[in-house]
């Protein structure tokens, strides 16, 4: 159990890191193509094209990378999705306001207005906000729900079933079953004394006997391997299987294989 704990938590530790490779390559992407696609605009509509303050805008980008890491922090540490959306976004865009701003001031000869900028990215990029951010998260959330967990032991196999009419109730050891039949509504359950009727499918039972020693061998029927002498051919894929009680039951030919697995 401590491993599996290790193993789960060095999972989590790296669920957030592992899109961060990809998201900068995309964003990279993107950001040059725009670029790219101002120049080509300034080009169709003659006027002049500058280079500089066409990569400052598009910092609008690049600024995804830190707060989409800050969103998978977020998201890793429970955070409903709400928050997790809306506060990334927020963030973002004081951080391109005060980007452009601030480097406006520094590099060029005039200065885009803070409350502008503000305004000029609500304006332009809010549905790219929305779509890029919940798609991350959403894709963060539905990763999360389909990490493996751990396998299920199955049931241990039932040693005994408990028969009860009205109120007298007695235990049968598995072992003492000759064979169960159907008998709609019920089932019957066969051992050497008598023949008991069960409020269960022969599907639904069967799923909790020892697999390796109860077997199907007709759609109505299953056999308790221990207590089978023999059994015989009858020439057309079907056979005879005789119990050590004399009694007889038929083998369908669509469960022979297991049968003559476990019989060896």
């Amino acid at each position: 159990m401590q491993l599996l704990k290790i193993q789960i938590n060095a999972q989590d530790d790296h669920s957030g890191a592992r899109p961060l490779p990809i998201l900068l390559s995309l964003i990279l992407g993107i950001t040059g193509f725009t670029v790219f696609q101002d120049f080509l605009h300034s080009s169709y509509n003659n006027y002049a094209f500058h280079f500089s303050e066409s990569l400052l805008f598009k910092s609008f980008w690049l600024l995804f990378l830190p707060f989409s890491f800050l969103q998978f922090r977020l998201l890793k540490r429970s955070a409903a999705f709400v928050p997790a959306l809306l506060l990334p976004i927020a963030l973002h865009i004081l951080a391109f306001a005060c980007t452009v701003w601030l480097l406006s001031a520094l590099l060029f000869t005039h200065t885009y207005a803070f409350r502008d900028l503000i305004g000029y990215t609500l304006s332009e990029d809010s549905y790219k906000y929305v779509l890029i951010y919940g798609a991350t998260a959403l894709l963060y959330i539905r990763r999360q729900a389909v990490v493996q967990k751990p396998e299920a032991f199955p049931a241990a196999p039932v040693k005994k079933i408990t028969i009860g009419a009205a109120r007298n109730f007695s235990s049968i050891a598995v072992d003492e079953i000759l064979y169960i039949s159907s008998c709609t509504p019920y089932i019957s359950i066969r051992t050497r004394q008598k023949s008991h009727l069960y409020t269960e499918s022969l599907k639904s039972i069967m799923s909790r006997l020892d697999q390796q020693q109860f077997v199907r061998v007709h759609k109505s029927t299953i056999v308790n391997i221990h207590q089978v002498r023999s059994y015989r051919s009858r020439l057309n894929g079907d056979y005879d299987i005789l119990l050590k009680n004399e009694e007889e039951v038929r083998l369908s030919r669509n469960y022979a294989q297991r049968f003559k697995e476990l019989m060896g």
